[in-house]
């Protein structure tokens, strides 16, 4: 009798479950459909508390009410007042299949919030996730956040092999160090464990090959700073690819170079040519120098004629002004100079935001690792995966279907088109 009860209070919660469920959709719907019609920003709005739709949606858990939203005209990376996106407060509350959800929509799981005093760099969904006890989705979105930010990296143009290597010694280590304190008694721990291994491998891996990608650009830049000079009129690209033919293919008239300065040591070896070589050097300079000084002087002539003129002339008499005089070209340079950021300094700023990057990929690995020694955290990231793979096959089952479909409607067209030609034989062919 009391289990009677029981499967029937189940059954009706259950009902009533459905029953709220389907009124939401519907409001949800009809709301969606008032505010495209209204236009404007549409349902891209916030409440008086600062939070759009989006974001009650994924911290209550309404994983249904997202794609419906989404394609109403809301970014899936909607933020509301303090920065937060749909993931930061998934992640936040725990929602482990919101979270799946918004991956497979497209977030970004390394989208930071607005900077506070407490956090100045901002924090991230996975920050949100393990600050609030959720080990295994901070472990997943960290593991997501590596693999995006690699897969943001253009390394084609890196033109270098060893910008993909993996280091697989490296990380073979790493990867011992971080594993031997698991527990592999429980049987039952079998597949979570063997996910949160790939996961922290994949991690690794990631980490590594990011860390090169900004070694390479770090080299890049300092031989740039070396040898580019941009009065020559070349790019960066075309100055290290210059460099890279230089350092990897010689030239074909190196040996012919080396030939003719051999000879010319062998000739100037002995004292008595190398003093007659000194000597028209010597009178060589002297010669360029007094052609270059009457080159200058004559057209330092004509610019203080010309700027007299213009100074007597326009400045004092038609301006009625004080022309050149108090003219001091040092304070237009300091300015100038103030004024115009020096590519130092946005080598220094961008060498900052690199160095915060790197933080931040730490950090993600470590999640990741945090995760991977967790029991609870291990359990909870196999079920995300696990969420993850079952709408992925659903996406693909509703795309083979909608395939099909239509190929059965472009059947159906041909066999009444036969249909269609056969009755128009039969009617030529009739008597």
């Amino acid at each position: 009798m009391l289990a009677h009860n029981l499967e029937e209070d189940f059954f009706l919660e259950k009902l009533k479950e459905q029953l709220l469920k389907k009124l939401l959709k519907e409001k949800l719907r009809v709301w969606l459909l008032q505010k495209i019609v209204e236009g404007g920003k549409g349902p891209s709005i916030l409440d008086k508390g600062g939070q759009g739709v989006i974001h009650f949606a994924s911290a209550l858990g309404y994983d249904w009410a997202l794609e419906p939203t989404i394609v109403a005209g809301v970014s899936v990376n909607f933020r509301d007042v303090n920065g937060w996106t749909a993931l930061h407060w998934a992640a936040s509350s725990g929602r482990e299949r919101t979270v799946a959800s918004l991956i497979s929509l497209g977030a970004a799981p390394g989208a930071l919030t607005d900077p506070t005093p407490e956090y100045p760099l901002g924090r991230t969904p996975a920050d949100l996730a393990s600050a609030n006890g959720h080990k295994g989705i901070s472990g997943y979105l960290a593991e997501c956040d590596l693999s995006s930010h690699l897969l943001s990296l253009n390394l084609d143009k890196q033109g270098s092999a060893s910008t993909t290597d993996s280091r697989p010694d490296v990380i073979r280590k790493i990867l011992e160090l971080n594993t031997a304190p698991l527990n592999y008694g429980d049987a039952s721990d079998g597949p979570s464990l063997k996910d949160s291994l790939a996961a922290v491998r994949n991690a690794t891996q990631a980490a590594a090959r990011i860390h090169q990608v900004f070694r390479v650009q770090s080299f890049q830049n300092r031989q740039l700073k070396e040898y580019g000079n941009d009065k020559y009129g070349m790019s960066d690209e075309r100055a290290l690819s210059l460099l890279a033919v230089k350092s990897n293919k010689p030239r074909q008239h190196d040996e012919r170079v080396h030939a003719a300065a051999i000879r010319i040591q062998n000739k100037f070896r002995g004292w008595k040519g190398r003093k007659e070589f000194l000597i028209i050097r010597e009178r060589i300079v002297k010669i360029q120098a007094h052609v270059r000084g009457h080159q200058v002087r004559k057209n330092y002539r004509k610019i203080v004629w010309s700027v007299g003129i213009v100074e007597k002339v326009i400045l004092r008499w038609r301006r009625k002004g004080s022309g050149l005089r108090g003219f001091k070209p040092e304070t237009l340079t300091k300015a100038r100079s103030v004024s115009v950021p020096s590519k130092e300094d946005d080598y220094d700023f961008l060498k900052k935001g690199r160095k915060q990057t790197e933080e931040r990929l730490q950090k993600a690995l470590a999640r990741v690792k945090s995760m991977a020694q967790n029991p609870a955290g291990r359990d909870q990231y196999s079920r995300i995966k696990n969420v993850v793979t079952e709408i992925q096959e659903k996406v693909l089952y509703d795309k083979v279907l909608n395939f099909a479909g239509e190929t059965t409607d472009l059947d159906k067209d041909l066999i009444d088109l036969e249909k269609l030609l056969d009755e128009d034989t039969f009617m030529h062919t009739a008597p």
